[in-house]
């Protein structure tokens, strides 16, 4: 986004120069072909912040839902019935528990 700042100063001085070589009459069709670049410009800059926004809030709901995940994991895990079938009683030690 950097480079944009300075091409609106740089926009300004060209068209500077070439209204200097515009004719009377058909100063108002170049000063219309002047604001549709510029509002081209701005609406580049409104898509680009609006595609970070949208960046931005995928990777909020993608940060939640591994959050969400992982919290609805840990209940699961804690579960008595869920714990005895995949972590079933282990052996301490030499003796194996009877």
């Amino acid at each position: 986004m950097r480079w944009r700042i300075g091409l609106g100063p740089q926009y300004l001085l060209v068209a500077r120069d070439a209204i200097s070589g515009v004719r009377a009459g058909s100063g108002g069709r170049f000063l219309r072909l002047m604001v549709q670049d510029w509002a081209g410009l701005r609406r580049g800059d409104h898509s680009a912040a609006r595609l970070q926004l949208e960046r931005e809030a995928w990777n909020w709901k993608r940060a939640n839902g591994q959050a969400q995940k992982e919290k609805e994991f840990r209940e699961w895990i804690s579960s008595r019935k869920i714990r005895a079938e995949f972590f079933p009683e282990r052996t301490r030690g030499l003796v194996r528990r009877l």
